[in-house]
């Protein structure tokens, strides 16, 4: 949703490399970025193989909606290089040799020791009156041209040339084009616990009235939104109050507005409270730890973890009661919480925190489905646990696990209540604990 303004554009990704589904598409990501910090918003971007006629179509159509279209890749010396001669047809031009192009490539090609191969030399052919733009470091040049209003360019795909041709030739004359229009500003939201029609409920009035586009990303590790302000009025101080009451809306389910992973979170709230936190994981097999650890400077607080995988593992080295995973099964809160508790008594921490569940695809069963995990976070006031679900396959499960597990930690560290509605604590403990205590 969302109200555009001023100059939009199309990009369009050429080559079938793209369509295999084991490539992805990285320059209109870069372009889409340094359009839209240019003032310039991006109608649509397209991938398309070789073919001249999927290409002259894609094109044309593009051309029919827009006044600015950026074409990426297949400008190179080989047969599949389709792009020249495309853009060349639908503007009516014929191709013809620059000499100057065929002068640059034969200096490059010098400098590396090497004679110009014939085929190298079709880069030297482009559109008649085509603007050549420099490749500082490549050979194919990109050009540019207008036909019937509509500004054409077109870039080479290896990611490193276009972008040196984008930043040296087309940013600047663009920033012209555009006048000094302001920038779109933009934002992302982290949240954890809220699903996207939960959200989208909440937020969909406040962004709509705002002018604002927003869209909603979801993935193990929750729900993103991301925000751009629209409009002529698009500041970054309008972006922030809104912002702002998306963050009033939407609670304790938001974690970071700064671009901060969860663990980084997790990591800034032990740091500022002078807290230590140890793991003890089964079914994450220690993605916790793993993601603790990536944050620079973790040993402040993070003191080690054990993987537990095996019930052995559990009662022998954090003294898990065979009797209780007789009972009960491994993946079960007295478990979960013997688990918190063995490593916070291990290994002398302020908490320590437990994960023990079922990631699938085998091994659930009627009331532990595959998905299901169980929390145990213990303090020196006392042991929670808690139950949630996760449905997916289980790299994504492992990941949504670990991201359940650290928001555990963050709802402990700033006094909100747990995410789990089966959150409960031992039997005479309290709930919740809103600081240390002893």
């Amino acid at each position: 949703m969302g109200v555009g303004y001023g100059l939009r554009g199309e990009l369009i990704a050429v080559g079938t490399e793209l369509l295999w589904g084991d490539r992805a598409d990285t320059n209109t990501l870069v372009l889409s970025k340094a359009l839209a910090d240019l003032g310039i918003e991006v109608a649509a971007k397209t991938l398309v193989g070789d073919a001249e006629n999927d290409l002259a179509r894609i094109l044309s159509d593009a051309m029919a909606r827009t006044s600015l279209v950026i074409l990426t890749g297949g400008m190179g010396a080989t047969h599949d290089d389709v792009t020249t001669r495309v853009v060349a047809k639908v503007a009516g031009r014929r191709l013809t040799l620059r000499d100057e192009v065929l002068a640059d490539l034969r200096d490059t090609y010098r400098r590396r020791g090497r004679d110009v191969p014939p085929s190298a030399e079709r880069q030297a052919l482009l559109p008649a009156r085509a603007e050549v733009l420099p490749n500082p470091v490549g050979t194919a040049p990109g050009f540019r041209l207008t036909h019937e209003g509509v500004e054409i360019i077109a870039l080479p795909g290896v990611p490193s040339e276009m972008r040196a041709i984008f930043e040296a030739s087309v940013a600047p004359r663009l920033a012209e084009r555009t006048g000094g229009a302001p920038a779109f500003p933009r934002r992302t939201v982290q949240t954890f616990g809220l699903g996207e029609v939960a959200i989208d409920e909440r937020v969909e009035n406040l962004v709509r009235a705002a002018e604002c586009e927003v869209g909603l990303l979801a993935s193990p590790k929750g729900v993103e939104l991301r925000l751009r302000a629209m409009g002529k009025e698009r500041t970054r101080e309008r972006l922030d109050r809104i912002v702002d009451e998306i963050r009033r809306r939407l609670g304790d389910a938001v974690y970071a507005v700064d671009g901060r992973t969860m663990e980084t979170v997790v990591g800034d709230l032990l740091s500022a409270r002078g807290w230590t936190v140890a793991v003890a994981e089964s079914c994450t097999g220690g993605l916790v730890g793993h993601r603790l650890t990536e944050v620079p400077g973790s040993s402040r607080y993070f003191l080690g973890g054990w993987v537990t995988y095996d019930n052995r593992a559990k009662t022998e080295w954090l003294g898990v009661d065979p009797s209780l995973l007789a009972a009960h099964g491994a993946v079960s809160e007295p478990v979960a919480a013997m688990m918190a508790e063995g490593a916070r008594r291990t290994a002398g921490c302020d908490l320590a925190l437990a994960l023990t569940g079922i990631a699938g695809p085998e091994g659930g069963s009627p009331d532990k489905p595959v998905g299901t995990l169980v929390v145990g976070l213990a303090s020196s006031s006392g042991t929670m646990t808690g139950r949630w679900r996760f449905y997916g396959p289980r790299s994504e499960t492992k990941l949504a696990f670990s991201q359940y597990g650290l928001d555990t930690l963050r709802r402990f560290l700033i006094g909100a209540p747990p995410l789990s509605l089966d959150a409960r604590p031992r039997e005479g403990e309290p709930a919740q604990v809103k600081g240390r205590q002893g």
